[in-house]
């Protein structure tokens, strides 16, 4: 018996480590924001409208064919990004906050070919952006991209940390 509770015990921490209830909860890695950056935000202006463009910035940034489908944002967005997990995000499901307003989202699909040239498939539409909100450095900040809807956001729960 005493050891059907102890594996019970244990199988219940094992589920719920790395839960997040609320958002920004947590400590992550000092890096996470960083690592989310990189992966989702363009850190330098090209012509998006050309996939040759795409190409390049995604060869040169390492991201070429590194998830079947990649999310990108505008630099001039990184503020409007990260006031998701603030004032301009409400609360979505767990650590995960939605944006208040739709931001431009470029889905890119890429592969390398048989030449080892990166190949891209890039569309754009608005969209309101679900991130997870974790404390980075201090801060409430985005950590994850999960996914993007057309749906307005149904809820009013303020973003951040549990007051």
């Amino acid at each position: 018996m005493r050891s059907a509770v102890l594996l019970l015990l244990l199988v219940t921490l094992m589920i719920t480590d790395g839960w997040e209830e609320f958002p920004c909860e947590s400590v992550t890695d000092n890096n996470a924001y960083y690592k989310f950056e990189h992966k989702h935000i363009l850190q330098s202006n090209f012509d998006t409208n050309s996939r040759s463009a795409w190409e390049r910035y995604l060869t040169r940034n390492g991201l070429c064919g590194r998830a079947p489908q990649q999310s990108f944002l505008r630099k001039n967005n990184e503020d409007r990004v990260k006031g998701i997990c603030h004032e301009r995000g409400v609360r979505y499901s767990g650590n995960m906050c939605i944006s208040k307003s739709s931001l431009k989202v470029y889905i890119v699909r890429s592969h390398y070919d048989s030449n080892r040239k990166c190949r891209a498939h890039v569309r754009s539409r608005y969209y309101y952006v679900v991130v997870a909100c974790d404390v980075v450095v201090n801060q409430c900040l985005p950590v994850h991209y999960q996914t993007q809807t057309t749906s307005r956001p149904s809820g009013n729960l303020p973003c951040g940390p549990r007051a």
